[in-house]
């Protein structure tokens, strides 16, 4: 086994999605949390837990402005379409 692979950063490999960061994220948590003897990881959980919410409202927003742009072309083509059967009257 190789001692360097121990010093890589799983989370930059290409394989890595948003969704398995994630899980990665609330994973790594709970088990903060199950061996948190005596107390002694109060302020990473407060600190990762802070990132972990973070991090899902930023996937639960991806896509959002895109959606709203489409939903504006599609209305201003519908505007469009609307008014040129007006004047075609």
């Amino acid at each position: 086994m190789k001692l360097s692979k121990y010093f890589e950063n799983h989370f930059e490999g290409k394989d890595i999605t948003a969704a398995r960061l994630l899980a990665a994220a609330i994973f790594h948590v709970a088990k903060l949390v199950a061996n948190n003897v005596a107390n002694i990881y109060d302020t990473i959980i407060a600190d990762s837990n802070t990132k972990v919410t973070a991090l899902q409202n930023a996937l639960s927003t991806e896509g959002v402005e895109e959606d709203q742009s489409i939903a504006a072309t599609k209305g201003k083509d519908d505007g469009r379409t609307n008014a040129a059967r007006i004047y075609q009257r």
